[in-house]
């Protein structure tokens, strides 16, 4: 991936950094054609997420889809069998 932050955005290339690191140890279990479409759209750089919904399927297990867009490029990302998660906005 191309780093996308201003030479001097410190707290931003920090913050790629960790996170180019922490999805090198979880990429070989994400689907390929994902990563096909996650890289041609730059890791999803500047999209915005259009929606967020979270079902419980069970005591410990939940369904996440999140609808994210670019312009008029829309892509719904669905996660079943989440354990856990965390969301930081800021």
């Amino acid at each position: 991936m191309i780093l996308m932050c201003d030479k001097g955005d410190i707290g931003c290339i920090e913050n790629t950094e960790r996170y180019m690191a922490y999805f090198e140890t979880i990429k070989e279990n994400l689907p390929k054609g994902f990563l096909r479409i996650f890289d041609k759209n730059d890791w999803f750089h500047d999209f915005s997420i259009e929606n967020i919904e979270i079902m419980n399927t069970g005591k410990y297990s939940s369904i996440i889809k999140f609808i994210t867009n670019r312009g008029n490029i829309l892509y719904e990302l669905t996660f079943k069998g989440v354990k856990s998660f965390f969301v930081n906005i800021t």
